[in-house]
């Protein structure tokens, strides 16, 4: 019985030393930030994640993503930037008055029509027979 009794005193105590309440964290300040890309082109609806390294590695303070251009490409809170409709955007990453940023640029979508036509052109003569040929295509 006396173990028993010393056993979950000394359970108690390391509890109560563990869960310290007045024990403070230490919060670490970033004082860098660096982007892995500084510039980008997406396609809409492409994404693209973006990636930051703090200074120093163990600061404890969350990264804050923001876009200049929220209707030309949205950033996550992890740094997916998805593009939105064509144009220039920075996306700035900070902490503790510190930032980063990255420009993107979204292209425009490509569109393109065929109308009705006609291409031609002559092809050389490669093997020296003296004949050209003519090329006549459609549309």
């Amino acid at each position: 019985m006396k173990k028993f009794g010393f056993l979950t005193l000394a359970l108690v105590s390391l509890l109560f030393t563990a869960c310290d309440p007045t024990e403070e964290t230490t919060d670490v300040k970033v004082t860098g930030l660096t982007l892995n890309k500084t510039s980008i082109e997406l396609e809409i609806e492409g994404t693209e994640r973006l990636t930051v390294v703090k200074t120093p590695s163990n600061a404890t303070t969350a990264i804050v993503w923001k876009s200049s251009v929220d209707s030309v490409a949205s950033v996550s809170s992890s740094g997916i930037v998805t593009a939105l409709k064509s144009g220039t955007t920075t996306i700035t990453a900070s902490a503790d008055g510190v930032s980063a940023s990255c420009t993107v640029t979204v292209l425009a979508a490509v569109d393109f029509s065929f109308t009705q036509g006609e291409i031609y052109g002559y092809l050389d003569d490669p093997f020296g027979t003296g004949l050209a040929k003519y090329i006549n295509v459609y549309l």
